[in-house]
């Protein structure tokens, strides 16, 4: 499942915590991430996803933004991500 490889890559690249739902008990900082849509065009699946950063401040979350940015291109290097 996508939504595991992409988790695991970001709890293994990030300094906070990834969910796919908002925990009961959030962390001061973290990122939330959920599937906005799923497609198969010639056999191969493609998904769309959205982030989201939380941190104490605005400032905060923005500088994680840009590190949750930096990261998700990162993915590319995995076999299961293709573009």
């Amino acid at each position: 499942m996508i939504e595991l490889v992409i988790k695991n890559y970001l709890d293994g690249h990030l300094s906070v915590p990834s969910f796919l739902e908002r925990p009961q008990k959030s962390p001061e900082s973290f990122v939330l991430f959920e599937k906005t849509s799923s497609a198969k065009n010639n056999y191969l699946p493609s998904s769309t996803f959205a982030f989201q950063s939380y941190a104490p401040s605005m400032y905060e979350a923005a500088v994680l933004n840009e590190a949750v940015k930096e990261t998700v291109e990162g993915m590319i290097e995995l076999d299961e991500i293709s573009k």
